[in-house]
């Protein structure tokens, strides 16, 4: 169910929207595909938003880019790599930031991408030690670090910057997006989908 649904035409504005003529997106949300559903943002696939920070709604200075990948869970199940190849779907934006949010998702990629090392060097002074109990030990307590480090930093990193929790075709459903950029484009309504934006010269990921 919506909890965002459109604002009274005749109220104050709720929420802030981006300045005019500034960056992918200017003028707020004022054409760009994208709306509610539930605590998501479902934007066409390529399509511009918001020009908001996606995770406090203030003014953005940066527009990263971003691919996503979505896979149904049963895809793996069903028919294994196979299904990853068939099923899995993609998209990609360039995702409005300001500086602080901008500095806090490289932050997290950057965690992610070193919380499985810790685990490595267990592993690989269990195998300096194979034979003996200790090297065994050592060898078992790396695999806990590996798939629990990762795992947990990469739970983590998804509450903090912007993820896609389902891509069809036609668009993606956005999670993580902040609770005012989501105010601002269900005050706005459903628009239709326009044609899939190109990118944005001077504004790199």
């Amino acid at each position: 169910m919506n909890q965002y649904p459109a604002a009274n035409p005749y109220a104050a504005p709720q929420a802030p929207v981006g300045t005019p003529a500034y960056g992918p997106g200017a003028g707020g949300v004022q054409g760009v595909s994208a709306y509610v559903d539930g605590k998501a943002l479902v934007a066409a696939n390529g399509s511009m938003l918001p020009a908001m920070c996606m995770k406090c709604g203030q003014q953005p200075t940066h527009w990263r880019q971003q691919a996503y990948q979505y896979t149904p869970p049963w895809a793996f199940f069903v028919l294994g790599w196979i299904g990853l190849l068939i099923f899995s779907k993609r998209s990609s934006f360039q995702v409005p930031l300001c500086e602080e949010h901008r500095a806090t998702w490289k932050t997290w990629n950057l965690i992610a991408g070193v919380s499985w090392i810790p685990g490595v060097l267990f592993w690989i002074l269990g195998a300096m030690l194979a034979g003996s109990d200790v090297g065994a030990a050592l060898l078992l307590i790396g695999t806990l670090l590996f798939f629990v480090g990762l795992f947990t930093a990469l739970i983590l990193r998804s509450r903090r910057i912007v993820t896609a929790t389902r891509i069809d075709k036609v668009q993606t459903w956005l999670r993580g997006v902040h609770p005012v950029v989501l105010q601002s484009v269900a005050s706005q309504g459903a628009p239709a989908y326009a044609a899939v934006q190109p990118p944005y010269p001077g504004y790199p990921g």
